[in-house]
């Protein structure tokens, strides 16, 4: 797998963070989940989504250096 397909993924997968974000507020709305563990959710999701970019703008320094 090249640097780019790699970045490609990450991209993807840090969209995804989003979308689990957004279940999260239905999944709150519609009560499944309580508060707490909405909050515990959504950061976990937050902690996941800035790791990805993270690496996802270390690949893309490191590629064009």
């Amino acid at each position: 797998m090249t640097a780019f397909m790699t970045v490609q993924f990450l991209v993807i997968a840090h969209g995804s963070t989003a979308e689990v974000q957004a279940a999260l507020y239905v999944a709150l709305d519609q009560e499944y989940l309580c508060e707490t563990e909405f909050n515990k959710l959504y950061v976990m999701a937050d902690e996941t989504s800035k790791m990805i970019l993270g690496f996802i703008n270390y690949l893309r320094k490191t590629v064009n250096s």
